[in-house]
């Protein structure tokens, strides 16, 4: 877990780290990259308002992540807790349990484990994604998804080559 922490540190907070991040490919506005060492795969983009997307895929524990990062959440995510999200994509809602992860002055970020295929299809699908802080109800953000679709077979395809597999 260690590691994929890591991972996703260097993937989110484009600073180096002790993965070895290239970037794959892009598609749709979306950057595609790889962890040599791990061969594990993402999807990421920056919004406007200073947020970070990225979903990954974790060779080792044979799961999809979901992380959110922006410098502005410093002052409200305490590292190592867990906070319970509303994600509304389109109207359709989605709760995930997200860690926060503080790396010393690094932007902060929040981190879900072993996302369903059915809330990754959803990704894919939909237009938008609205975050809400389960507990107070409070709104967080909300995201385009344009392009997912797109970025993801892109991620997909990174994935099966890293595993050796054919496309």
């Amino acid at each position: 877990m260690t590691k994929l922490f890591a991972l996703c540190a260097a993937l989110l907070l484009a600073i180096p780290a002790q993965a070895q991040v290239v970037k794959w490919g892009s598609a749709a506005g979306w950057s595609v990259d790889v962890d040599k060492p791990s061969r594990n795969c993402g999807l990421s983009r920056d919004f406007s308002k200073g947020t970070r997307l990225l979903v990954m895929y974790d060779r080792a524990s044979k799961q999809f992540t979901m992380s959110f990062s922006n410098d502005n959440w410093a002052q409200y995510l305490a590292a190592g807790d867990t906070y319970a999200m509303n994600l509304v994509m389109d109207g359709v809602p989605w709760k995930a349990q997200f860690t926060a992860i503080r790396n010393g002055n690094a932007r902060p970020f929040l981190m879900a484990v072993g996302l369903k295929s059915e809330f990754l299809g959803e990704f894919m699908r939909r237009n938008t994604i609205a975050i809400y802080n389960a507990t107070s109800g409070a709104f967080v953000t909300s995201l385009p998804l344009d392009g997912s679709t797109a970025a993801m077979t892109e991620m997909l395809t990174c994935q099966r080559a890293m595993n050796g597999e054919e496309s």
